[in-house]
């Protein structure tokens, strides 16, 4: 990957739009990126690594922070980067989200995060999560792995290089992705937590479950039970003992199931017994009670079959009843008619009054139509000359607005007339002007003219040299030669005011042409007005057209005011025509069909007179024929004997059955006796006191085996499910222990636990590999740094085998053969060895990243510590990097790497604020 164009705006130090094109540094080679301390060197970098992932090169350093705090409010904060990957262009546009201030109105609003990218072939991918993805299939590495091998950043040597084991641990777990391998330690280790808390938790059951064996406190086996709750006992042996007191517990539970029917049986007689003692004592007091209640009910039977044969003599006025009802209820049909007559008798004089009423407002109403239509035919006489009139008036009009634009359009040729006129005034002035100008130049000329032909003597006197002939006199010797005066006009003094009076003498005639120019303007304009005038006003002069237009605007002006008001009320008039024109043959129409109603009505009247008699005379044949006066009445008189029939027909039904009832009691009665007496025929004398305490001794055993039953049942239920669970458990506690000895071992292996050995993890043996090929690959540059004098090595033993090892790192010092700690180097031996491993490291990412390439990379700080010689070796080494078409940019304000360097990226504060770049070749 080697970037080609970087644009960068509000972006950090640069305030505006900077672009670098970092295709003048070439293909190969080491440039430097230098500037002052703060104007935005590593920011360089930081848009690089923002644009591909959307993240700063550093971690002191957050995507928020990118917005300039020197830019315009309105410049946007973001970042494009064309870069070439494989030999094909790509592009790539991304901002930040920050506050930028509202479009409309006032306050800020906030920009969100986008990106987009560009392939070669013109596709385009947007969405942050889209692009960043789409960037590392490109690149293949992501953003963690590439400022590890594109920007060996400013502090990150040292933290590297030194690292504890477990520093390293986190750093390669990041670059290389060995999680993997950490989150099987984990999960080893929560295993085997896991296990373990399993068989803590079987033994627990099983303890709890010993702790439930019951047993009677006076059995033998009490005292072996105490030792086995006090966990003096095996598990086997405590089954034994389970089985021992099950097995007792069920033989005494048989024996006392056996007493116990025995019992039943017995108290079962001896219920029954006095079960039936007891029904005999019920059915004498039956026989005794049934006899009482049959003496009372004969008694009252009598009184019933009395009150039964009363209510018999009241048959004939039921039967009277019922023909009455029958008669009203033939009648009801003319009761029904008599009522609709007298309904129909109201209705018919109501109508015959209605019709009255609007037969005479109807004939108020015909007359008064009568008189309207009079009075509109003569309204319409008198509106018949409106159309003409109307006619006369537009014509009239359209004379008076003719006339009036007539005097219009001479206002506009007089107000053009003056324009002209004092257009001919300014002109006249200037062509004056311009004459008096030309005039004086002329005069000027000519006396330059005559003291430029005085003084030619003296100007021709200034060309002789002695031994020349003179050009006048052919004399070559000149004794007395004539002055020139000091005022005397060069021949460039005499040509500029030749030019100056020619260009006056033009001027001025062009002044001239003009006014004469407007002055046939003016005659052409005075002619048309006078057109004008006569043609609406007759002969008349100019001088008069003022007051002539004036007047005759105010007076037109009113004329035609009042001619549009005069057509305003003829159209009014002409409408009003129109109006009763349509309103006359509604009026004849209304009065005739109101003259047909009138006739009809009056028909009806008559009818509904001669309706009324008939039914009146109807009403007078039924009213003489019927008892009553209405429907209503006779209803009413109907309900009155059917309620009398009903209460007379329920008496009798209500007496007859109380007779019957009574009779059913008596028979009930005398069944009664004759059961209770059938049930006293096996009767006989028992001794209950003595049957009764045998039942309470019998009882109160039968209650003693139950409550030992329980005891027994209980015991059987604790103590066989103590001995179903504790052989259950016992079967899973083997498994689990077996188990948990084959993760325990797996997991201490795998997370460096094995005692006696180094503590090294599955994880870190992993990494352990990559640190050996990332040292080997930095000691090709370490060894060209120091001179032959350092290797990098790691540390093949740990300082003890109470902490993590694996990735420590040592130092071989060929100079005197011996190896220690990187920790014990210089400042300088310091930064060379940790720029050495920084670079292994980088050429390993790239390396276990499929042979991914990146053609530049970034060196951030750090030479300054290096001594002359040292600054060499490093510069050597770095200029190796560049093989290959790489190239190396080193981020540095160190002055020899200036004269070193030919190719420069100047990065230059600005003293309004910001920086701005340039590059140097």
């Amino acid at each position: 990957m080697r970037p080609i164009k970087l644009v960068m705006s509000a972006f950090g130090p640069y305030a505006s739009k900077t672009t670098l094109d970092m295709n003048l540094l070439g293909e190969r080679g080491l440039y430097l990126i230098t500037g002052d301390t703060g104007a935005g060197k590593t920011t360089i970098f930081d848009a690089i690594t923002f644009a591909l992932y959307g993240g700063a090169s550093g971690e002191s350093r957050d995507a928020s922070m990118f917005r300039s705090k020197y830019a315009d409010p309105d410049t946007p904060t973001e970042v494009e980067l064309t870069f070439l990957y494989d030999g094909k262009e790509y592009y790539i546009k991304r901002n930040p989200e920050y506050d930028r201030p509202k479009s409309r109105g006032e306050g800020f609003t906030t920009e969100k995060a986008n990106a987009e990218l560009h392939y070669p072939d013109g596709r385009i991918v947007t969405k942050l999560r889209d692009v960043n993805q789409a960037v590392e299939e490109i690149i293949g590495i992501d953003r963690d792995q590439f400022t590890q091998i594109a920007m060996i950043a400013q502090g990150d040597f040292m933290k590297l290089l030194l690292a504890s084991t477990e520093e390293r641990k986190a750093i390669f777990q990041k670059l290389f992705r060995t999680r993997s391998y950490y989150v099987l330690q984990e999960r080893l280790k929560t295993e085997t937590g896991k296990l373990s808390h399993e068989r803590e938790a079987i033994y627990a059951s099983i303890r709890q479950y010993i702790n439930g064996i019951i047993c009677d406190e006076d059995d033998v086996l009490s005292l072996n039970v105490r030792e086995c709750k006090e966990g003096n006992c095996s598990t086997e042996e405590t089954l034994e003992l389970l089985e021992k007191l099950i097995e007792k517990d069920r033989e005494c539970e048989e024996k006392l199931g056996d007493e116990s029917q025995s019992i039943i049986k017995a108290l079962n007689g001896i219920t029954a017994l006095l079960t039936k003692h007891d029904g005999w004592e019920k059915a004498r007091e039956r026989v005794a009670e049934s006899r009482n209640n049959l003496k009372s009910a004969t008694e009252a039977l009598e009184t019933l079959k009395n009150k039964l044969q009363a209510e018999e003599n009241n048959k004939p006025r039921i039967e009277e009843i019922r023909g009455s009802i029958s008669r009203i209820e033939a009648e009801i049909s003319e009761y029904r008619e008599l009522d609709n007559k007298l309904d129909l008798k109201d209705k018919l004089q109501k109508n015959i009054n209605f019709l009255s009423e609007e037969l005479d407002k109807k004939r108020e109403k015909l007359e008064l139509l009568k008189s309207e239509t009079e009075a509109l035919n003569t309204e319409r006489k008198a509106l018949e000359k409106a159309d003409r009139e109307k006619a006369e008036l537009e014509a009239e009009k359209l004379t008076a607005e003719n006339r009036q634009k007539r005097i219009y359009a001479i206002i506009k040729e007089t107000e053009a007339l003056n324009v002209l006129r004092e257009q001919l005034l300014e002109d006249r002035k200037a062509y004056t002007s311009a004459y008096g100008i030309a005039a004086e130049k002329d005069e000027e000329y000519r006396r330059l003219f005559k003291q430029y032909l005085d003084e030619q003597a003296g100007i021709i006197a200034e060309t002789l040299t002695d031994g020349q002939p003179c050009p006048v006199c052919g004399s070559t010797a000149h004794p007395v030669k004539a002055v020139k005066s000091e005022s005397a006009p060069t021949k460039q003094m005499l040509d500029d005011s030749k030019k100056s009076c020619e260009d006056a003498e033009s001027a001025a005639q062009k002044a001239s042409e003009k006014a004469s120019k407007t002055n046939g303007r003016v005659g052409e304009k005075e002619e048309i007005v006078l057109s004008m005038l006569k043609e609406t006003f007759g002969d008349v002069g100019l001088e008069s057209v003022e007051s002539l237009v004036s007047s005759a605007v105010e007076e037109i002006t009113e004329s035609l005011k009042d001619i549009c008001a005069q057509i305003e009320n003829k159209q009014k008039e002409i409408d009003r025509k129109t109006e009763i024109d349509e309103l006359l043959p509604k009026k004849q129409e209304e009065y005739k069909t109101l003259g047909n109603t009138i006739e009809e009505n009056g028909s009806s009247l008559t009818e509904s007179k001669a309706t009324l008699k008939s039914v009146e005379e109807r009403i007078g044949v039924l009213t003489s024929k019927l008892r009553y006066e209405s429907e209503i009445k006779a209803n009413e008189a109907r309900l009155a004997l059917t309620e009398e029939q009903t209460m007379l027909e329920n008496a009798y039904r209500t007496a007859f059955d109380a007779v019957n009832k009574q009779n059913e009691k008596i028979s009930g009665y005398r069944s009664a006796i004759e059961e209770a007496e059938k049930a006293l025929s096996d009767a006989r004398e028992i001794d209950v006191d003595a049957m009764r305490i045998e039942q309470g001794i019998l009882q109160k055993r039968q209650n003693e085996i139950n409550i030992e039953q329980k005891k027994i049942s209980a015991r059987l239920s604790a103590n066989e499910s103590a001995d179903r669970e504790i052989r259950a458990k016992s079967s899973d506690i083997c498994k689990t222990e077996e188990r948990l000895a084959w993760v325990k071992a797996l997991s201490n292996t795998a997370n460096g636990n094995v005692g006696g050995k180094e503590k090294i993890m599955l994880e870190t043996y992993i990494q352990m590999t990559y640190f050996d090929r990332i040292i080997e690959r930095a000691n090709t540059r370490l060894i060209v740094m120091s001179g032959g004098q350092y290797e990098l090595r790691r540390r093949l033993e740990a300082e003890n085998n109470r902490s993590q090892s694996g990735l420590d790192l040592n130092v071989i010092d060929h100079y005197n053969g011996t190896e220690r700690s990187v920790k014990s180097l210089s400042g300088g031996e310091s930064f060379k060895a940790s720029l050495s491993l920084a670079l292994g490291l980088s050429d390993e990412i790239q390396s276990s990243s499929g042979g991914i390439k990146l053609d530049t990379m970034f060196v951030d700080e750090g030479f300054g510590s290096l001594d002359g010689d040292s600054l060499g070796q490093a510069m050597k080494a770095l200029m190796g990097l560049t093989e290959g078409n790489r190239l190396v940019g080193i981020i540095s304000h160190v002055n020899e790497l200036k004269e070193r360097i030919d190719k420069q990226i100047v990065v230059t504060k600005e003293h309004r604020g910001g920086s701005r770049v340039g590059i140097s070749i």
